[in-house]
């Protein structure tokens, strides 16, 4: 059995040939949670800067 990851891969018995390019795009959710963490940590630092 063969046990390969390429451009065509082969796992056990089954073969899957791929061609063309393949275009990561970030999900639009995860992109928020991401802003929102920036934006809380931006509120964060400077609540922390007033106290002092």
């Amino acid at each position: 059995m063969k046990k390969t990851l390429l451009a065509g891969f082969v796992i056990g018995l089954f073969a899957i040939a791929m061609n063309g390019t393949v275009t990561t795009t970030p999900e639009p959710a995860t992109m928020l949670l991401f802003g929102i963490g920036l934006i809380t940590l931006a509120g964060f630092s400077k609540r922390m800067s007033h106290k002092k």
